[in-house]
């Protein structure tokens, strides 16, 4: 009789215990979508008092928002919060909102408001079905001016997609910075076109940096190239390069200048006069290399940059292509449409004493909105050289350096460090490791080979081909054939990135804050070492976006741009 109570009282002891482990386990629930809720409506809160303060008007210190304030502002809170992203719409979980209440605190300040019903799942058993959620976030005007500088990865191996998505998450982050973002757009925002002390710089990057196309390259302005600009005995005549001319883009400063060691101007923001550049020129590699024949004697071979200057003009030329195949080579494309949509490829099987230079060169700063993003949508997809992120890093820096003042088309910029009420910013975005590649498609009859010159050697870039040992590192490229990488992986790249986290390091101790966009195809580009040394590059933690996808690289711009605005949030 006493074993039947004992067993009884354990019986009652165990539903009791699993009673109160099931209770728990459902508040854990409502605490887990009180917080994922709780967080959305912050979020739109936040951004509707950014739209807010921006378009708020005041008149005797007493600040206004209605008209297109009141309903942009309520557009952007429903867009954020409503998972429809439509007026009066349902939030996470079925919440329900009555939307936003503005008010202006003062000439600069205002405070945006909502509340919001959640549906309880469990609770009902003990009569509450419902629970009321209230947040609030304030936004004050900022007179801070900026120059900006976005420094853009347009190399093929983001490919078509992430180009685009690239040229339209810039432009969304422009648009947002200058105020006129519209939702989902790709630089569709209507509004001003210039804004107070704010100006943008553009530097796309490959192999090697375009700093002076868009002033001094190409042949009607080459003539005009400031004395003293580029290092003695440099030719950037049409006698050299063709009716195309020079088209601006210049080699990594990576010797001693006034007898100082090497890497001291590759990763420095020295201007042309206190450390002149050498043009970019790729040699022609027509009847440079020849192989036995099969039948006996001696027959040239195709290089991957056969030219000659015909009549002035570069003219692809024809070695013997038996064991090669047949190529289907054009001249340098140096002109690219700039509507939406008609995305260009810079082909890797043009050649020319160009080929490499991105015909999307450094676009100074300028203040117009409109330049900026007409720029940002003529950039090509790069399909020779490699990236360079040291030299990219630098050319953003000359952007916005004020020991460049008088080397840009405007005078007056970039403006000294400690400005007041301004800051500097450099954004680089890009899709992987530094590379040097040897990019050259050849054929047989069993598939793709690598021409002569290309084994242990690569494309021409800002440190040349890399047998030329610039870097000072390497006998080979690789000891694996055409596709290893064992001579590059351990010799050159610990190399380049060490020159990466130099020229970091030297941007952000001068003043400039530093923001990256990483795009790692789900990480099968950017290694754990690139990622880590981009993470470090950025000036903080909070300035590093990590995005395994194009869209996801999109909205990382689009983030960014929030970030940038001229406002903060101060509650």
């Amino acid at each position: 009789m006493y074993a039947m109570k004992r067993k009884g009282s354990v019986s009652i002891v165990m539903a009791v215990c699993a009673f109160a482990m099931l209770a728990i386990s459902m508040m854990g629930v409502e605490l887990a979508r009180i917080y994922i809720v709780q967080e959305r409506l912050q979020t739109a809160l936040d951004a509707a008092s950014i739209v807010a303060a921006r378009e708020m008007s005041a008149v005797n210190n007493v600040g206004t928002c209605t008209g297109s304030c009141a309903s942009d502002t309520t557009a952007i809170f429903w867009a954020n919060f409503s998972s429809a992203h439509q007026a009066n719409g349902l939030g996470p979980f079925q919440a329900v909102s009555t939307g936003p209440v503005i008010t202006p605190q003062n000439a600069s300040t205002i405070t945006i408001q909502a509340n919001v019903q959640l549906p309880l799942l469990f609770t009902k058993i003990l009569g509450v079905s419902q629970i009321a959620l209230s947040e609030h976030a304030q936004a004050v005007r900022s007179n801070m001016g900026m120059e900006l500088a976005l420094v853009l990865d347009n190399t093929d191996s983001l490919e078509a997609q992430g180009i685009e998505d690239l040229q339209c998450g810039a432009k969304i982050l422009v648009d947002t910075v200058y105020g006129v973002a519209a939702p989902g757009s790709c630089g569709g925002g209507t509004g001003a076109d210039t804004v107070p002390n704010l100006w943008v710089s553009i530097v796309p990057f490959a192999g090697e940096m375009n700093i002076f196309g868009s002033t001094y390259g190409g042949p009607s302005n080459w003539q005009s190239m400031p004395s003293g600009w580029l290092t003695a005995g440099s030719d950037i005549s049409t006698t050299r390069y063709g009716s195309n001319g020079w088209m601006g883009c210049v080699m990594a400063r990576y010797s001693g200048y006034n007898n100082s060691p090497a890497h001291i101007y590759d990763v420095n923001d020295a201007n042309p006069i206190q450390a002149p550049f050498t043009p970019f020129y790729w040699p022609s590699t027509y009847h440079k290399y020849s192989q036995s024949s099969w039948f006996g004697g001696t027959s040239w071979v195709v290089g991957d940059n056969d030219w000659i200057l015909s009549g002035g003009v570069v003219t692809p030329s024809s070695a013997a292509r038996s064991l090669y195949g047949q190529m289907a080579e054009s001249p340098l494309i140096t002109s690219f449409p700039t509507t939406s949509g008609s995305l260009v490829t810079e082909s890797g099987l043009q050649v020319g004493p160009n080929l490499g230079c991105d015909p999307s060169p450094t676009l100074p700063e300028t203040a117009s909105r409109s330049v900026v993003e007409a720029h940002i949508s003529s950039m090509p997809m790069m399909s020779r050289g490699g990236t360079m992120l040291p030299q990219a890093l630098q050319a953003g820096w000359f952007t916005i350096s004020p020991n460049w003042q008088g080397f840009w088309p405007n005078p007056a910029l970039p403006l000294a460090y400690n400005t007041p009420n301004m800051t500097k910013v450099l954004v680089l975005m890009t899709d992987g490791n530094n590379q040097i590649c040897p990019c050259f498609p050849v054929y047989n009859y069993y598939g793709p080979v690598a021409p002569p010159q290309s084994n242990g050697d690569t494309d021409m870039v800002a440190y040349g081909r890399l047998l030329q040992d610039e870097l000072g590192v390497v006998s080979s490229y690789n000891g694996n054939g055409y596709y290893g990488s064992n001579g590059f992986s351990s010799n050159i790249l610990p190399e380049m990135n060490s020159l990466v986290s130099t020229v970091c390091d030297n941007i952000k101790n001068s003043g400039i804050t530093i923001y990256v966009i990483l795009y790692t195809h789900e990480g099968e580009e950017a290694d754990a070492t690139t990622q880590a040394m981009l993470q470090n590059c950025a000036s903080k933690p909070g300035n590093y976006y990590d995005a395994p996808t194009a869209a996801s690289m999109k909205q990382a711009f689009s983030d960014l741009g929030g970030q940038l605005s001229a406002l903060r949030i101060s509650q």
